[in-house]
């Protein structure tokens, strides 16, 4: 796990470049994010290409640590 400017998100070595490097290569008109845990890459993606609409869905259920309480407020953060 890593964190960016606050942000915390699932990626090793490289890998958000190399996803910013395929956004900007492709200039998508959408991106549909399934699983976005706390925005990372929704972000890094957004940020590569500023003609992008990047639509973002995620339950957190399946995330290290989930709770019913630790969801609770979350649509405020994302705000």
């Amino acid at each position: 796990m890593i964190e960016v400017d606050g942000i915390r998100g699932h990626f090793i070595n490289g890998d958000l470049e190399f996803l910013q490097a395929i956004v900007k290569h492709t200039h998508p008109r959408l991106i549909a994010e399934i699983g976005s845990f706390c925005g990372l890459s929704a972000v890094a993606m957004a940020s590569a290409y500023s003609g992008s609409v990047v639509l973002c869905h995620d339950t957190w259920q399946g995330s290290e640590g989930w709770t019913k309480e630790w969801t609770e407020g979350i649509d405020r953060e994302f705000s």
